[in-house]
């Protein structure tokens, strides 16, 4: 069952994720957060940066962890409702 969840996670991601995020407030609040990353980066010293920027990728990574992990406990939940009489 996990690889089929797999499965069904990656087409979410690739099929109808974008969709969700194609809206006018997404790419306002990308251009934001681009904006404060660059400013960002202009305050840290060069040693500074590096470690912002391993913080950022490991920070990200766990988002995607985590949200992956309600994609799953979501299809779950999902399909113990289906077995309800």
């Amino acid at each position: 069952m996990s690889d089929l969840i797999q499965a069904l996670y990656e087409y979410a991601c690739k099929n109808h994720i974008p969709a969700f995020l194609s809206g006018k407030e997404y790419e306002e609040l990308q251009e934001i957060v681009e904006q404060q990353e660059t400013r960002l980066t202009a305050l840290l010293p060069p040693g500074g940066i590096q470690t912002w920027k391993d913080f950022s990728g490991d920070s990200f990574l766990m988002q995607s962890m985590e949200l992956e992990a309600a994609f799953r406990a979501g299809m779950s939940i999902a399909l113990e409702l289906t077995r309800l009489p």
